[in-house]
C-alpha cells in the first residue's frame, strides 16, 4: 500500500532536471543527419551544399545543441537535406 510521501517499488514518477543555462549553437533536430561516419549537417556556402561533421549535444523541444565545425551565422539546410551530397548545387527558397 502507498501512503503520502512514500512510493511503492516500481511506481512511475515524472521529474525534471534543471541545468544552468549556457551559450550554445542550436539547430532544428531535422537538420542533423547521421551515417557510419557520425553526425553531420549541410550548410549553404555560395550556391553549394557543404557537409560539416558535428557532435549533437543536449536537446530541448525540437532543437539540438551542436558542437564541431558549425559556426554562428552558417546557413543550415533543414529541408531536403537527406537528398544532398557535399558540393551539390542548391537554391535557397524564401
Amino acid at each position: 500500500a502507498q501512503s503520502i510521501g512514500q512510493l511503492v517499488l516500481g511506481s512511475r514518477i515524472l521529474g525534471q532536471i534543471h541545468l544552468p543555462a549556457h551559450a550554445a549553437l542550436v539547430v532544428p533536430r531535422n537538420a542533423v543527419l547521421s551515417d557510419a561516419n557520425g553526425s553531420y549537417v549541410f550548410i549553404v556556402q555560395g550556391s553549394v551544399a557543404r557537409r560539416l561533421q558535428v557532435q549533437p549535444g543536449m536537446e530541448e523541444g525540437d532543437l539540438v545543441e551542436i558542437t564541431g565545425a558549425l559556426k554562428a551565422g552558417d546557413r543550415v539546410i533543414v529541408s531536403g537535406n537527406y537528398q544532398l551530397t557535399d558540393g551539390m548545387a542548391v537554391r535557397e527558397t524564401p
